[in-house]
């Protein structure tokens, strides 16, 4: 497989992923980018305090509150379909 292709793989998984979000998929979507940036992180403030996430920790919460998780929804994404 070439890089491209792999790019090309992650490119589409990541809009499956952003398309199964209900609300606030930018924030969502963001804070995917910090978790895997910085997965030592302690705390969701400090995860909203690093570069890769743009907005304050306040919608980091509201984001993660209004997230309806659907197993269901999510589980094509590991099959990649």
């Amino acid at each position: 497989m070439t890089n491209q292709s792999y790019t090309t793989e992650l490119e589409q998984f990541r809009q499956q992923l952003y398309r199964n979000y209900n609300n606030r998929a930018d924030i969502l979507m963001e804070l995917v980018d910090v978790l895997c940036s910085f997965p030592e992180a302690q705390s969701a403030v400090e995860l909203s305090l690093t570069p890769c996430f743009r907005r304050g920790h306040a919608s980091l919460y509201a984001a993660i509150a209004d997230y309806q998780w659907s197993d269901e929804d999510l589980s094509h994404l590991s099959r990649g379909q």
